[in-house]
Formats: C-alpha cells, sequence, structure tokens
C-alpha cells in the first residue's frame, strides 16, 4: 500500500492476510505486519516499486497484492489497484495517525508528500481487521441497532464495527468467495496481537448474539 507521485513513493506497509484454514476466505488483515526478516521486506518493496513505475502510475495512491514464501524468496504478484482498499484505511490511521487520504489530498492541493510512515509515539502497534463470517446461506433476521454497535464501539475504545448485512438479506445476494459468507468486520487497534485477539473474542461475545439467521 502506498502513494505514487512521480519519482517519489510513499510506502504505508506491509499487511498480511490470514485464511480460515481449507478455504481461500480471508479471516482477518493484521498491519503492520513485521514478521518478515529486514532483506525480504525491502525485496517486496523493490519489486512494488519496478511494478508501479512499469504501469505508469502517478499521483495516485495503490495497493499491490501479493503472494510470497520468505524462505524461498519467491514473490508472485496477484493484482494491483490504482487505489487503497477501504479496509486497510483505519489500520493504517490509528496506528501511524497518517490516513492515506489525507497524503493524497495534500498531493492533490500541492503540498509535498512525506517520505516515510513511521508510527506515532503512543498510538497502538497493531490493528487487526477481523472478518465476520458464515459457512451457510441463510437469511439475516436481524442486525445490531446502531445503537447497540455504538454501545460494544463504546465499551471497547478504539474499535470500529462495520455491517455488511441489513435485516431481510439473504447472505448468498452478496458477491462472495465460494467458501463462506462475510456479514460484518470489527476493526481492533492494540498494543499485541494477543491483546488484540484476546479483544476480538470480547467483542465477538456481544456482538454475535445480536444477529439473528433462519434458513428459507
Amino acid at each position: 500500500m502506498g502513494l505514487s507521485l512521480l519519482a517519489t513513493f510513499l510506502f504505508f506497509g506491509i499487511t498480511r492476510s490470514e485464511f480460515i484454514p481449507g478455504t481461500l476466505s480471508f479471516e482477518s488483515f493484521h498491519y503492520p505486519y513485521y514478521q518478515h526478516k529486514r532483506a525480504f521486506r525491502r525485496k517486496l518493496e523493490t519489486v512494488v516499486r519496478k511494478l508501479v513505475q512499469a504501469l505508469g502510475l502517478d499521483n495516485t495512491l495503490f495497493d499491490v497484492e501479493l503472494k510470497c514464501n520468505p524462505t524461498t524468496g519467491l514473490i508472485k504478484i496477484i493484482e494491483i489497484n490504482s487505489r487503497v482498499s477501504q479496509q486497510f484505511m483505519y489500520l493504517i490511521d490509528s496506528v501511524t495517525g497518517h490516513h492515506p487520504f489525507h497524503a493524497a489530498l495534500e498531493v492533490a492541493v500541492g503540498k509535498r508528500a512525506v517520505r516515510r510512515i513511521a508510527r506515532k509515539q503512543g498510538r497502538p502497534t497493531v490493528c487487526i481487521c477481523f472478518i465476520l463470517r458464515q459457512h451457510e446461506d441463510a437469511v439475516v433476521a436481524s442486525v445490531p441497532t446502531p445503537e447497540q454497535v455504538q454501545a460494544i464501539e463504546a465499551r471497547f475504545p478504539g474499535i470500529r464495527i462495520n455491517l455488511f448485512v441489513g435485516a431481510g438479506d439473504r447472505l448468498s445476494h452478496y458477491v462472495g468467495d465460494g467458501w463462506t459468507h462475510r456479514y460484518a468486520e470489527v476493526k481492533i487497534p492494540g498494543d499485541s496481537q494477543a491483546q488484540t485477539r484476546k479483544t476480538h473474542q470480547a467483542v465477538l461475545a456481544r456482538l454475535d448474539p445480536l444477529f439473528g439467521w433462519r434458513n428459507g
């Protein structure tokens, strides 16, 4: 994920995608992801830089989806977009304090983009977007009210809950991945992976009972 401006590239960082075992359904997105060795991260940035330059992307946000094996060094390009995914915006902003759209707007009004994104002191060290999914098709009988969502967000400061369905919807009417059906997402900043996953379980205990399902 980054911003391309002439010969300048502003990289927002690497996000790791986790899948539900046995499927290609995204279970979560982790930002930032620093588990790869520094040399391999530099290699990833070099590949992305060359790709963006070769495509002639300029004055635009971008994200590149890659499949990589840090053990063998193999990097495969899956897709590149001249935009950034909304799923990552809050993750980047909550950790770094720099919203990608703000960077794009500064460029649009003639301001010079910063060269590197770094986490500001006192901010969370990680933010994970968890995707809530159903394995079987169903009709949505009920969803949390805006007030209920706000109450959960107030109970866990910093989290963001987005619903993808409404009461009366059928899950299969939305574009799926062939394995599961997503119905909501929860974005959780924290000081560690373990803390964030613990918060996720606590949020689910309050959020999931507010959804109702029926067959037919």
